[in-house]
């Protein structure tokens, strides 16, 4: 009888162990952006964050998904696309993987870091006179650079941004904070003599007949007529992050026909282009740290230049190593850096912690000791 009670009891055993569901662990994931509505998938299903999921325990699968967007460079209709899109960044717990593997093991939450991009949409008044480079989606707090193209015919008149005149330059730098649309407007031409103005680099300031512009500048004269072209000199730029300040000097060289004058009188019988050459320097700032050591060799150098320097003896400290614009170059006490852009050098030093000798005594001599948990 007993054993006929035991097996009813298995089988009972098994019958109710059979009918239940497994019992897994559950936890809430929660996936959130910076961007409204970007897109998440997690294990391959594609959600809008913020999203909280029921999830089991262990590993799962998230990636933020940047959406493609397709523009129409036919048509200067923008009604129907996105103002602005989004790209992934990084996650907030300083990961940059994208999908990444997150092992689960309690409520977890994450947020994607993204960096915002608006559309800029070009094109040309008269409509489909010229192509405007440019159309496109641009990280937001960007600078870019417009260049009117050249049309038989016409002359460049202005820029229009969101139908607000800004510039009768023919380049344009413009910062992209928000939706933009951008027009590049001609008029016809009243003869066919072109006078043409640039510098060599370009977006240097000049003036045609009293009238400033950054280069380069064409506009219809009259043949035979007389002109005023200038340049200005020094002229400078801020182009670094690194470096503060101006951080460009661009001195004049030369007309590319040998006239060494920044202001000039020419006489246009024909179609003619007249550049102004500069010649490049840039500011190299030289720093430490501690800052309480100074190193000489701040200041402006031609481009191309050889830099050479040497990190002094500093009582207390020790020289670890050099850092050119915030990335590690070199550990050897002496350096040489190329001039082609502006530079911030900074000789990194550590701090010299001086040790004392500790002596443990016992008596009787001779007896086991332990000093930081070693014997």
């Amino acid at each position: 009888m007993k054993k006929v009670l035991f097996v009813l009891s298995v089988v009972t055993l098994l019958i109710l162990l059979a009918g239940c569901p497994s019992i897994q662990k559950g936890y809430t994931l929660s996936i959130g952006a910076d961007y409204p509505g970007a897109t998440v998938t997690i294990d391959g299903e594609a959600y809008t964050a913020p999203i909280s999921l029921n999830v089991s325990e262990g590993p799962h699968v998230i990636e933020v998904v940047s959406p493609p967007v397709e523009i129409d460079y036919s048509s200067k209709d923008v009604s129907q696309l996105p103002e602005s899109t989004y790209e992934f960044v990084g996650w907030e717990d300083g990961s940059s993987d994208n999908p990444r593997t997150l092992n689960v093991i309690g409520n977890t939450s994450l947020k994607a870091l993204t960096a915002t991009r608006y559309l800029v949409y070009t094109y040309s008044n008269p409509y489909g006179l010229v192509s405007i480079p440019g159309t496109g989606f641009y990280v937001s707090g960007s600078t870019v650079t417009f260049k009117a193209p050249y049309v038989e015919g016409y002359v460049f008149d202005k820029w229009y941004v969101n139908n607000v005149v800004v510039s009768t330059d023919e380049t344009l730098q413009l910062k992209v904070d928000s939706m933009k649309i951008v027009i590049g407007s001609y008029k016809k031409a009243d003869s066919s003599t072109i006078l043409k103005v640039e510098t060599d680099p370009s977006a240097l300031k000049i003036s045609v007949d009293g009238s400033e512009y950054l280069s380069p500048k064409s506009i219809y004269v009259e043949s035979g007529s007389n002109h005023t072209i200038e340049t200005v000199s020094p002229q400078y730029k801020d182009l670094s992050n690194y470096v503060p300040g101006n951080d460009v000097m661009l001195e004049f060289n030369s007309w590319e026909d040998g006239s060494t004058e920044l202001s000039r009188s020419v006489v246009v019988n024909s179609s003619i282009t007249y550049k102004a050459k500069f010649d490049t320097s840039y500011k190299v700032q030289v720093e430490a740290d501690p800052d309480s050591v100074v190193i000489a060799g701040s200041g402006w150098y031609s481009s191309g230049k050889a830099l050479n320097l040497s990190a002094p003896s500093v009582d207390g400290y020790l020289f670890d190593h050099w850092e050119v614009n915030g990335s590690i170059s070199s550990s050897e006490n002496s350096i040489e850096v190329l001039v082609d852009s502006p530079k911030l050098i900074k000789a990194i030093y550590k701090k010299i912690i001086p040790t004392k000798e500790l002596t443990v005594q016992t008596t009787p001599e001779k007896l086991a000791v332990t000093v930081d948990g070693k014997s």
